[in-house]
């Protein structure tokens, strides 16, 4: 079943990349190269909705493996909330506050239907109990994941790469 979720985001994604990346060329959703860029030509911005749709594709797969209905809304919900504020922050070039207050409720979201962490996820006897700070932790960790895909989306490829491993 692993295998299907995988081969479904992975097809998703290699379908949904070049519709995404035509329409944010006629949205003029352009990124121009600069100093800090890695790339070397007009590169179109919004490929995080590629990721988004591989993703939901791949966990409307999962729930047969046990997951329960909401747990898989609110991933989805959560990972459409970023991508609404990246695609802002691609459009109006959103302050830091915004994108970090969109970032800590679209993983509140997430948290909400699927609790903190209970334990430290390191092997025993590293796995220490979490307690109250497992929710903090949690919250801490997506919000980190979700700044080194937007660091990393700048480098064509890397993002998708990152993610397929």
């Amino acid at each position: 079943m692993i295998l299907k979720a995988l081969a479904t985001a992975f097809v998703a994604t290699l379908v949904v990349t070049p519709l995404v990346r035509g329409v944010a060329s006629r949205l003029r959703l352009l990124d121009h190269p600069n100093a800090r860029s890695s790339h070397q030509t007009v590169t179109p911005r919004t490929g995080g909705i590629s990721i988004l749709l591989g993703m939901g594709a791949a966990l409307f797969v999962l729930p047969s493996l046990g997951r329960g209905r909401g747990d898989l809304e609110a991933l989805i919900a959560g990972g459409l909330l970023v991508w609404v504020i990246g695609l802002a922050d691609d459009r109006f070039g959103l302050p830091p506050w915004p994108r970090l207050a969109g970032q800590l409720l679209a993983g509140g979201v997430v948290i909400s239907a699927t609790g903190g962490l209970e334990r430290l996820p390191l092997p025993a006897p590293l796995d220490l109990p979490l307690s109250g700070l497992g929710t903090a932790i949690a919250l801490l960790w997506i919000v980190a994941v979700v700044n080194f895909y937007n660091f990393m989306d700048g480098i064509d490829g890397l993002a998708g790469g990152i993610g397929v491993v």
